[in-house]
């Protein structure tokens, strides 16, 4: 009884931090930017989830929005109503319609939806990724993958030169990196569209890859000493190389890569902070940050990025490319994560989840 009693004083401390830093009063700032509270939600183990009828009518609807914190995931409705919570076996890949929890060996990769319920298989080994609508299978050998339909069908299979490191998928293109500096995207058929190798650095690697949401464009981390980021564009015949930006330090790590606006700006990791690209004019920029960052998402309609930053244990709401922020809000010390729904901003802490509705006015 002596060892629970911690964890039950620090489950009540982390709610009221949360109820003080997230829910005790609206942020306003100088342009009437507000975060307006909607709920908190409990998503630790002992938090009761909705059983899986109302789950199932909930999916079908298309509300529910997955979260991951640490070694637990699940799935909250709008109203942050706690669908689903599991622990992480070896590791999982999860969207909003799907997800697959699995071990570090395993025949078959199971495939269930926000209540649970199987839906699908794939009848490999190997570790899954959902990115969208696209399933790929990352092979045990670190140089085979694999795509696959919803039914469990193969539809291509291939085998990068070198161990991959880097992967990304969006529409009908899947873009590899591998640890030789090799980058290489495939159509849904498994033909080769861009088949790319980086000899700039010292040591040639992609250490990020990503793609925008239709596929036009394509952008890589590429090596260490020194480190750089190329954007591709896409042609009748594939990819071409149009763009190429020399990075100010090598992270010797995979980065976050990420197109962001509308596919309208490019974002990547840098040593504290972010650095970003108009696509347009090709306008760089950079955004330095107290610390390093641990995950960002862009809010379209208002030119906003919200921020996370490991070292400072806190969310800026950002209007890039000025770095000053517009809202900071502390955040204790543990697991995070945010995402955005339109206006909603979800973030989560440890285990809870706060949604904030953003208004201007």
């Amino acid at each position: 009884m002596r060892q629970s009693k911690p964890k039950r004083i620090s489950g009540v401390l982390l709610l009221v931090l949360l109820a003080v830093y997230l829910l005790g009063f609206p942020r306003g700032t100088g342009q009437e930017l507000q975060l307006l509270p909607q709920w908190v939600s409990d998503v630790s183990p002992a938090a009761p989830a909705g059983n899986n009828a109302q789950g199932a009518g909930r999916q079908q609807s298309g509300s529910a929005r997955a979260f991951r914190l640490g070694d637990r995931f699940g799935y909250l409705d709008r109203d942050g109503t706690l669908l689903l919570s599991e622990a992480v076996l070896y590791d999982v890949t999860l969207t909003d319609n799907r997800f697959a929890n699995y071990s570090e060996v395993s025949q078959t990769v199971v495939i269930q939806d926000p209540a649970g319920s199987i839906i699908g298989t794939i009848d490999a080994e190997g570790y899954p990724l959902f990115l969208g609508e696209l399933s790929v299978l990352l092979h045990p050998d670190g140089v085979t993958v694999s795509q696959w339909r919803s039914d469990g069908a193969r539809l291509w299979r291939y085998s990068v030169p070198a161990a991959f490191s880097a992967i990304d998928a969006a529409a009908d293109v899947t873009l590899i990196g591998a640890i030789d500096g090799r980058l290489i995207a495939l159509d849904q058929s498994g033909g080769e569209l861009l088949q790319y190798r980086s000899r700039s650095g010292r040591l040639p690697v992609v250490a990020a890859a990503a793609l925008s949401s239709d596929a036009a464009l394509a952008a890589a981390v590429l090596d260490i000493d020194p480190q750089r980021v190329a954007l591709f564009e896409r042609s009748e015949t594939g990819y071409e190389l149009s763009t190429e930006l020399e990075l100010p330090d090598s992270l010797r790590r995979p980065l976050l890569l990420q197109f962001a606006f509308s596919d309208r700006t490019l974002l990547w990791e840098q040593r504290d902070g972010l650095g970003g690209l108009r696509i347009g004019s090709r306008r760089r920029f950079e955004l330095p940050l107290d610390g390093a960052v641990s995950g960002f998402a862009d809010i379209p309609e208002m030119q906003l990025l919200a921020v996370i930053t490991r070292d400072e244990d806190a969310m800026l709401l950002l209007q890039p490319p000025y770095s000053r922020p517009i809202i900071r809000l502390p955040l204790p010390h543990g697991d995070t994560f945010v995402r955005v729904d339109g206006r909603n901003l979800l973030l989560g802490v440890q285990d809870r989840v706060a949604s904030y509705r953003l208004e201007r006015g």
